[in-house]
């Protein structure tokens, strides 16, 4: 078993607080495709964007087990399910300790 973990930031790109119906979607979402999470807690950072602007956020960790390898397949489904959802151009992902900055694929 190891862990995996995504952050999902907790406004939209317009400034405003996600709505609690877009987190119990997600929510059902991650219970149907892993069994299980803990959302952990409230992380704050920043990055850069391509352009040099720096943008400052909180987002929410989700952190769950998987049992075997053969997950993290529908894990990263999972994770470009919520970015398109979320409407972000990229996700903060870690599987077994190793961290990425994941783009939705294409």
């Amino acid at each position: 078993m190891f862990y995996v973990k995504f952050l999902v930031p907790v406004t939209d790109k317009a400034g405003q607080a996600v709505r609690s119906e877009a987190w119990d979607r997600l929510a059902g979402r991650i219970l149907d495709v892993v069994g299980g999470f803990q959302q952990t807690r409230v992380v704050a950072g920043a990055w850069r964007s391509d352009s040099g602007q720096v943008f400052h956020e909180e987002s929410r960790e989700y952190v769950m087990a998987l049992d075997s390898m053969r997950q993290v397949a529908d894990f990263l489904a999972l994770v470009d399910w919520a970015a398109a959802a979320f409407a972000q151009a990229a996700m903060f992902v870690e599987v077994a300790g190793i961290p990425e900055v994941l783009a939705p694929p294409g």
